[in-house]
């Protein structure tokens, strides 16, 4: 009875955590911001050591167990070696197998895919979004924000990223750039940029488009006032590093209507297709994922990404 219930134990652990996260989005969420990160970015590479992560090679190892066991009982089975209870064994061995896999699956992805998303975290409703929205905003656009987005008489697809710039995942990202010759825009957030000034400078040498995320990232409460000052300390930041100033602006959220009825004067760029890194793990599963997502813009697309992710560099190679 004791031999079952271990062999049981891992699928029932990993079940068990499957209804805890899809019955309590809270817990999901609260798993995806404490200790997600901790699991995937200490231990998913072992500290970057090693070039796999953690779920991955756990399932390769049960694998490879579970083939040992078929091979091993292939050869005793030609030589008539099979021990008594072999059946026996066979089922336990594949329940073993497959609820490791089944656990380690939920404690690397599973939780996370029923975490609140980003909109639902900050109270934003995004399904409203409408051509006419677009319109709206294109008729709001300045002249030269027009320039720079015309993409007449060209196949194109405008890759964005927002929330950076950040040291390490950045650098990727415009490694990518070289390698695959392409602008493409940055959308950065004010409180990064003294910190990494340097990263700043290198994607506007490098001929890309530096443009503001925002000096606070805030998706709503956005005054007239907090405006103003949020303006003018993103404007000083950025003015002071690379001496320019945005034209066009990426609103926390997709909330530009907080924005635009608050005075801003600059151009505001959606997106109309999502990779959802923001809201994915760590993992190379995770990277792939956001990749198929990003695969299916066409001409004309605006896809979201963000450098401030650990495969940005990976994730921008492939796109």
């Amino acid at each position: 009875m004791i031999s079952w219930l271990a062999v049981l134990l891992p699928a029932l652990a990993g079940t068990a955590l499957y209804f805890l996260a899809g019955s309590n989005k809270s817990f999901s969420t609260w798993y995806a911001k404490n200790l997600y990160p901790l699991y995937a970015g200490l231990l998913g590479r072992i500290n970057g050591w090693i070039p796999f992560s953690v779920n991955e090679i756990g399932i390769y190892i049960f694998l490879l167990i579970f083939i040992f066991f078929i091979v091993r009982d292939i050869a005793q089975a030609c030589a008539k070696k099979l021990c008594k209870g072999w059946f026996v064994r066979w089922i336990r061995t594949v329940l073993l197998c497959a609820g490791s896999m089944w656990l380690i699956f939920m404690i690397g992805m599973g939780i996370n895919y029923n975490r609140a998303t980003f909109a639902e975290e900050y109270g934003q409703d995004l399904s409203g979004g409408t051509k006419e929205d677009l319109y709206y905003l294109s008729e709001i656009m300045t002249e030269e924000a027009r320039k720079e987005t015309d993409c007449t008489g060209y196949k194109l697809v405008a890759l964005t990223y927002d929330d950076g710039p950040g040291k390490g995942t950045t650098r990727g990202v415009l490694s990518s750039s070289v390698r695959h010759p392409g602008q493409v825009t940055f959308f950065t957030t004010g409180h990064r940029l003294e910190e990494n000034a340097e990263m700043l400078h290198m994607e506007f040498d490098a001929g890309h488009s530096v443009q503001s995320h925002t000096w606070a990232h805030a998706t709503k409460g956005v005054t007239p006032e907090k405006l103003t000052d949020w303006e003018t300390q993103y404007n000083k930041a950025m003015g002071s590093i690379i001496g320019k100033l945005p034209i066009m602006m990426r609103p926390p959220g997709g909330n530009w209507r907080g924005y635009v009825n608050s005075g801003t004067e600059l151009a505001q760029i959606l997106w109309d297709t999502n990779s959802t890194d923001s809201s994915a793990g760590e993992g190379k599963q995770d990277m792939l994922g956001c990749c198929g997502r990003a695969s299916i813009a066409c001409d004309g697309s605006i896809v979201l990404f963000h450098d401030v992710k650990i495969y940005a560099g990976d994730l921008a190679e492939r796109s």
